[in-house]
């Protein structure tokens, strides 16, 4: 790769107030700190894209340390610009000139805490606070964007994020996006770079080089069994028709409820344990006769009884509530499954199969 143009140094932050010793300090902490170093009305602005666990924590935080001098409230506010500095310089030119730049402002020492800090944020949200962003803002926010962009901020989030911002994008884009992310390639610096641009404030931390895996068909089909079977069979159909191969692999990949079949009955039982009564009931109203018997089977009389008297009791039901209680069961049995209590046939090939 050829040697990046050296780019003119930007101003430099402020050397950092005395008072505090903020090297070593929790994440939680300093970020409890800024809180009451920048007042109620600014701080509001920031918690509440916070989700309701870490303004729980930072809440706890804050009563914890009560009140900090005016000292102390200037050197957490500098330390935050110095890292805010950092965060620019990375976009401006890579990690290495975002070194050089702050060991020749701050020194050595200081550069080296203010990059560990990024990588350490990196390695457990590498996508900062758009994780706590509600699905329909990012959406509102990715839809004026190229498919390939918003296929690559969704390859890298959890699938129930990825799933609630895809259907709340238009639904004219949505195959273009879904099909990217089945056939995404890891991205250069310099694109990841260019996307970290665009989502600006969404993003706290660069993400490369941080080991963060890439779309595939199978994120995919997990980001499809988190969404509405009338929307994903809808772009699944126009994926076949443009590669048979890719919709195919997807299609592989997921669970749907008339999956349940593939379950033996001590893996049925272990599902039924752990699902609600009303799921079950508004879920089988959507189901085959198969997969009807397959659970009224594997249930006591008495409960089989009580469930078809509760799909009676429910009367015409909407497909949407429908599709949602068996979308909250395909979630017991991927979980189960994760953990190793349930076996689903067809998984894994003759290596993942049963001997008995």
């Amino acid at each position: 790769m050829s040697k990046a143009t050296k780019q003119p140094a930007p101003e430099s932050p402020p050397a950092p107030a005395a008072g505090v010793n903020l090297d070593g300090m929790k994440g939680v902490t300093r970020a409890a700190m800024l809180m009451i170093a920048l007042g109620k009305e600014a701080a509001s602005e920031i918690t509440r894209h916070l989700s309701d666990e870490e303004l729980e924590d930072l809440s706890a935080e804050i009563v914890s340390i009560g009140t900090i001098s005016a000292e102390d409230k200037r050197a957490i506010i500098e330390d935050f610009a110095q890292t805010a500095q950092a965060r620019d310089y990375i976009l401006q030119g890579g990690e290495d000139y975002a070194r050089e730049m702050l060991i020749a402002s701050l020194g050595e020492r200081k550069a080296k805490a203010i990059m560990s800090r990024f990588r350490g944020l990196g390695e457990t949200n590498y996508f900062g606070l758009i994780s706590n962003v509600d699905p329909p803002s990012i959406a509102n926010f990715l839809k004026k964007e190229h498919p390939q962009t918003v296929a690559l901020v969704l390859s890298t989030l959890p699938t129930h994020q990825a799933g609630q911002i895809l259907v709340n994008l238009p639904e004219e884009t949505r195959t273009s996006i879904a099909y990217r992310m089945a056939t995404i390639e890891r991205p250069s610096a310099e694109v990841i770079a260019e996307i970290q641009g665009v989502l600006g404030d969404y993003v706290l931390t660069d993400f490369q080089d941080m080991g963060v895996k890439f779309g595939g068909t199978t994120h995919v089909a997990e980001t499809f069994n988190e969404i509405e079977q009338t929307v994903w069979k809808g772009i699944l159909e126009e994926i076949e028709e443009v590669d048979a191969a890719v919709a195919e692999d997807i299609k592989n990949q997921m669970f749907t409820f008339g999956d349940l079949v593939l379950l033996d009955n001590k893996s049925v039982q272990a599902v039924m344990k752990e699902v609600d009564s009303k799921d079950l009931a508004l879920a089988l109203k959507g189901a085959t006769g198969e997969v009807r018997d397959l659970v009224f089977g594997n249930m006591s009389k008495r409960a089989a009884t009580a469930i078809r008297e509760e799909m009676e009791y429910m009367g015409a039901v909407r497909v949407s509530d429908v599709e949602a209680a068996q979308a909250r069961i395909i979630e017991v049995v991927r979980s189960l499954e994760a953990e190793g209590t349930i076996f689903i046939a067809g998984r894994g090939g003759e290596e993942g199969g049963l001997i008995e």
